[in-house]
């Protein structure tokens, strides 16, 4: 499977569906058991709750049908439930064509089919995981219920008549589909988070200055076969396109017509290096070599100061973020290198080479913090230790890094060296990576609205490019045996890697540089999170601060009271401009919007919140399951911190 490639000069859409949230067949009286009264036991009067029973399956027969439960409680707290079956459906469609103001609506999942394949182009979708499942069910399913396509790993222009090829990571990231119906129309389906990572609609509207903002209607309200929005939901859909081809058109205009923004970044950088032919810089590593250097290769800090932890602060504090800080640490004004060619190995021991200033060496040590050092090792694989937890001391474990992560290791640690195991070295060349970091700097200090958010977009993603694992497996939608589309898991494959040496660099500037820096508030110290330092008091400390100029400290914000429980979870009380208030609550796994209205003494372990939409895939497409969720002392991967 091959996540990334160029595509043609072709027409482009927004689209989006508008799906049930029940199946279609009628409510049943249902008799909830002891278990799932005491679950709904939070449900307050006048509310209600649905869940999804899955199929019970034996020896390749379908005993009971998926349900849906509808609990509700009455104003006078009695607790009854209805049961469903059937499908959910698509009741609603829109296609913005992003080359002129036209919208195409319709109202069925087969018209959207025929109105796509009469259009051709690439068509995107804002969250292709959850609309994906719709058009697959409809797609693959067999007649009369859907098309009967056939599923393959057919590339755009090789997909047979009725088939469909799909471009699905082993972890589920929609990333493309190719249809070619039986009369051989044919278009093809994309996700557009992958050219807005980490964006909603509503985020782009904002971002991108479109001048109407996204709205809101029931999502809940029953709509049966044969159901004719109103004006307002024809006006909601028709927004959401409009929103998301206003963002389309800014990265069109670019030349960005990738998959991805990353593969867009990389595609730029390419075809502007003065340094020399990508490949003459930065050489096709082996296999091997490549998984070996990866070992060196980790994420940004992310930690809290135990002094603080759990605590109800009431002192003014703030909080600073480094200017665009990868590619600050990516240009030659930072003073760094960067490491090209290919390596040489060192021998066990050797932490130098003459010519050659990058290095990762690996050794089996022992480490103990220094006084008033802050942690930077976390030991994965090892049943001794919480792999996302950054140890104070560890005995007998393999560590990897650069000479970057070296320097820091003896600042932090008192180290004892059992065994160097090996390294390489590699050459280093400043400048790499200026004529494209200045381009866009220019472009996000010089405009506003669109240009500006894709100016963030271009510089903040070239450099995981480089760090693309081509260890991967692909995915497969069929339909299983309780009409759900399931994705099926094939073999691992091995696609050639970018140049992984330049994100291990990147992410061990970065690192170093936020460590450092919340080392040097010493005391004041509360909290990190991969560019950004909290802190106690207002003064920078020996921070260069700036509002804008690249790799500076920004003083993002002041607040009055904060807590911090773990990693990723903490709540702070910000001071505005104008002297108001507002809370700023930050928790890895619950959905920003249950925070609003949140006060920072909300924020607490054994904290609970209802309404985190969990999806569950089912006959049709998606049922999007409330759920509570629990602010706990585990992290959102399961860890305790």
């Amino acid at each position: 499977m091959t996540v990334e490639r160029e595509a043609e000069v072709t027409p482009w859409f927004a689209d989006d569906f508008e799906t049930t949230t029940d199946f279609d067949g009628p409510p049943v009286p249902y008799e909830l058991n002891a278990e799932e009264v005491e679950q709904l036991s939070n449900l307050t009067p006048g509310d209600s709750r649905l869940t999804v029973l899955g199929a019970k399956i034996v020896k390749g027969k379908v005993v009971t049908k998926t349900r849906t439960i509808t609990a509700v409680r009455a104003e006078d707290g009695t607790l009854t439930a209805t049961a469903r079956t059937g499908r959910v459906r698509v009741w609603a469609w829109a296609i913005a064509v992003v080359t002129s103001e036209r919208i195409f609506t319709g109202t069925t999942i087969e018209e959207y089919v025929d109105k796509a394949a009469e259009l051709g182009g690439i068509h995107w979708f804002h969250n292709l995981r959850f609309d994906g499942a719709f058009l697959d069910a409809y797609l693959i399913d067999k007649h009369p219920i859907g098309l009967g396509l056939k599923v393959g790993d057919w590339r755009p222009r090789s997909v047979p008549p009725g088939g469909l090829g799909s471009l699905i990571s082993g972890q589920g990231a929609h990333y493309s589909q190719y249809v070619r119906l039986d009369d051989g129309r044919r278009f093809e389906v994309r996700d557009s988070l992958k050219k807005f990572p980490g964006t909603t609609v509503a985020a782009l509207a904002k971002m991108y200055g479109h001048e109407v903002g996204k709205g809101e209607i029931d999502y809940t309200a029953e709509r049966p076969k044969g159901y004719r929005p109103t004006d307002e939901e024809w006006g909601y859909v028709k927004t959401d396109v409009a929103i998301v081809r206003t963002a389309l058109r800014v990265a069109e205009s670019l030349g960005n017509t990738g998959l991805t923004i990353g593969g867009d970044a990389m595609h730029e950088y390419r075809s502007t290096m003065y340094h020399g032919k990508f490949r003459t810089v930065f050489p096709l590593l082996d296999r091997d070599l490549d998984d070996w250097v990866r070992r060196a290769y980790r994420g940004g800090w992310t930690y809290i100061n135990p002094t603080y932890q759990g605590q109800m602060l009431n002192e003014t504090g703030s909080v600073w973020d480094v200017n665009s800080m990868y590619p600050a640490v990516m240009h030659s004004s930072s003073g760094n290198s960067f490491p090209v060619g290919p390596p040489v190995r060192l021998a066990a021991g050797q932490l130098t080479l003459k010519g050659y200033p990058h290095t990762i060496v690996g050794a089996l040590l022992d480490a103990t913090i220094k006084p008033g050092h802050y942690p930077i090792i976390q030991v994965k694989n090892d049943a001794r230790y919480n792999p996302v937890q950054y140890q104070t001391e560890v005995a007998g474990v393999e560590w990897y890094g650069t000479e970057v992560d070296w320097a820091l290791l003896y600042d932090q640690y008192d180290v004892e060296i059992h065994e160097w195991i090996a390294g390489f070295a590699f050459r280093g060349i400043k400048g790499l990576f200026d004529r494209y970091i200045d381009k866009w700097m220019e472009v996000k200090e010089t405009t506003t609205g669109g240009m500006r958010t894709q100016a963030k977009f271009q510089l903040n993603n070239l450099w995981g490019r480089f760090g693309i694992n081509p260890r991967h497996a692909a995915r497969y939608p069929s339909i299983g045996l309780d009409g759900a589309v399931h994705y099926d898991l094939s073999p691992e494959e091995y696609d050639e890697p970018s140049y992984t040496p330049v994100a291990v660099w990147t992410t061990s500037y970065g690192r170093d540089r936020v460590i450092r820096a919340a080392q040097s508030f010493g005391e004041r110290f509360l909290a990190a999170d991969t560019d950004s330092c909290h802190v106690l008091g207002v003064d920078p400390g020996g921070l260069e601060e700036h509002e804008t100029k690249l790799g500076a400290w920004k003083r993002e914000a002041v607040f009055d009271q904060a807590t911090y429980l773990r990693a990723k979870a903490y709540a702070e009380r910000v001071i505005g401009k104008d002297g108001t208030t507002e809370v700023e609550a930050h928790v890895a796994g619950l959905p920003r919007k249950l925070l609003q209205g949140a006060r920072v003494e909300d924020i607490t372990i054994g904290a609970r919140y209802s309404g985190k939409l969990v999806p569950k895939r089912v006959a049709g497409g998606v049922i999007l399951v409330s759920t509570d969720f629990e602010i706990g002392e585990r992290d959102a991967w399961g860890h305790r911190n």
